[in-house]
């Protein structure tokens, strides 16, 4: 008998529960709030379409998980931004992630820009456009259109910002605006 030791890297759920696997195997039936799974902190990837899975199954590629934990590593680090354990997308195949932060709103990520860019344009959008007081009253940001961000106040309309290709080159021109006008 051959033993075979897999990795635990996410909890999936969709009707039911899974421990997935480094390969993206649903290897283990999983009951989220477990005291190993809090102490692991295991991110919870729920796929809201209701669709079945089985054991066995490869449900998500492993890239797939590469990136839903880069996006909780360069939030944490690049903005000390911490978010819930739970990550959640409409459905697996719309490529759509929706993380909740601690403080209460939500970003929503499209998988096929990279995190190092979402993180960057959402970089862009805090320092520039919402104050850190703000943050509160926030009720979203929506990464997923390349080069735009789009966030929403609670109790406002959307909002929406341009973000060049080089978002540091866009805070430049606009600190050389804020110079001219203090010159003036």
């Amino acid at each position: 008998m051959n033993i075979i030791e897999r990795e635990s890297k996410i909890i999936f759920c969709s009707n039911s529960c899974f421990i997935i696997d480094e390969d993206g195997v649903a290897f283990l039936n999983a009951e989220i709030e477990t005291e190993k799974n809090r102490e692991e902190k295991l991110l919870i990837f729920t796929n809201e379409s209701g669709r079945e899975f089985n054991l066995n199954e490869k449900i998500i590629e492993p890239e797939f998980i590469d990136y839903l934990y880069s996006i909780k590593d360069k939030l944490k680090s690049d903005l000390e931004l911490e978010i819930e354990q739970e990550i959640r997308t409409p459905q697996l195949i719309s490529n759509d992630i929706r993380v909740k932060m601690k403080e209460g709103w939500t970003i929503y990520f499209f998988k096929e820009i990279s995190p190092e860019k979402e993180i960057e344009m959402l970089k862009v959008v805090l320092n520039e456009k919402i104050e850190k007081d703000k943050r509160n009253d926030l009720e979203y940001i929506d990464l997923r259109t390349n080069n735009k961000v789009f966030y929403k106040l609670k109790n406002s309309d959307q909002q929406q910002s341009q973000v060049q290709e080089n978002p540091q080159e866009e805070i430049k021109k606009d600190d050389k605006k804020t110079n001219q006008k203090k010159k003036s």
